[in-house]
């Protein structure tokens, strides 16, 4: 009986391997067989070894990657599947080397960050569903990363934060207007609804990167402003500062600023530079820059004192009232 249970599960194994669609190969080597020099072993500390010829070989694999990749990112292990390998592995006749989903992800992630816009473009549809279901929101931190530089036409050099990343400070000189089309639905939905505070925060980050319409971001940025997180709020603001202003969307944008100045976990002067970007359609917000100046004496000379900031958006705002004020 156990001799027959070996059999079948060693049967099923080799259907399961049998049944793989087939691989792109670089100097004689499977896309699969170079990705597992992206894992790194327990306690390694520095560049693993491999990994630069692994990025090359993933680069020249190009396009031909993509349905791979695609295939990992959508990867799922069925409970059926995990106990056929469980028993599988304790057996000592054939060597079996089983890559679970959550690490194929990751594999898969880290290889996408190395190929080119117009072949990563191809991607997206993995990564979006992957961004909408995986439980993993350090995962999901990872793939909104990765969908920016996409979204943003950044040449990806690198992976993202959970893996082995340069900052990502990409901005979008040609933007891809179908390809923003696909990511901002995605981008909202985790800008609002995601469980994670840093994932909300990112998310809005990359929404302003990609170029989507300011009249779908705005609104999202500002709701942002009452998140019960200080880490989203100041995100929110550092993206209006960012932001070119919208004149058409002063009445929201302006009136929940002016709220914001309340807030003391997020810098007054940010607040104070998002408000002088809509000159005197923020003038409702004037007394309590006031305020914050009288309360707060500019004594620095430093360019980047909160007061002197303040100071300057208040005559950008309105001139008249700072000089009544006595606000020089």
């Amino acid at each position: 009986m156990l001799t027959g249970l070996l059999v079948a599960v060693l049967g099923g194994f080799a259907w399961l391997v049998l049944s793989q669609p087939r691989e792109p190969v670089y100097q004689g080597k499977s896309l699969s067989v170079w990705l597992q020099n992206y894992v790194r072993p327990p306690k390694f500390v520095g560049e693993l070894p491999g990994l630069r010829e692994t990025d090359e070989a993933v680069r020249q694999m190009g396009t031909n990657a993509i349905p791979t990749l695609s295939r990992m990112l959508r990867a799922r292990d069925a409970s059926w599947k995990v106990w056929l390998m469980t028993l599988a592995k304790k057996q000592r006749v054939i060597r079996i080397h089983f890559v679970p989903a959550t690490e194929r992800h990751i594999l898969a992630l880290q290889a996408l960050n190395e190929l080119d816009h117009d072949a990563a473009k191809a991607g997206v549809p993995a990564l979006i569903e992957l961004y909408d279901t995986s439980p993993d929101n350090a995962f999901r931190l990872a793939v909104v990363s990765a969908l920016g530089r996409i979204g943003s036409s950044e040449r990806m050099i690198s992976s993202p934060p959970a893996l082995r990343l340069d900052p990502f400070n990409a901005t979008n000189n040609d933007p891809d207007p179908l390809l923003t089309k696909a990511l901002v639905p995605p981008l909202l939905r985790g800008a609002t609804n995601a469980s994670s505070a840093e994932l909300r925060a990112q998310s809005l980050y990359v929404l302003t990167h990609i170029h989507a319409e300011p009249s779908v971001v705005l609104p999202v940025l500002v709701n942002a402003l009452n998140d019960s997180s200080s880490t989203v709020r100041r995100e929110a603001l550092f993206r209006l500062v960012a932001m070119p202003a919208e004149p058409k969307l002063a009445g929201l944008v302006v009136p929940a600023l002016t709220r914001s100045l309340a807030d003391s976990s997020v810098p007054t002067e940010f607040t104070a530079m998002a408000l002088a970007k809509y000159g005197l359609e923020a003038k409702p917000a004037v007394p309590a820059l006031i305020k914050f100046i009288q309360d707060h004496p500019n004594d620095s000379p430093s360019f980047d004192n909160p007061t002197r900031i303040v100071v300057s958006s208040l005559k950008q705002i309105d001139p008249e009232a700072a000089a009544k004020a006595g606000v020089k």
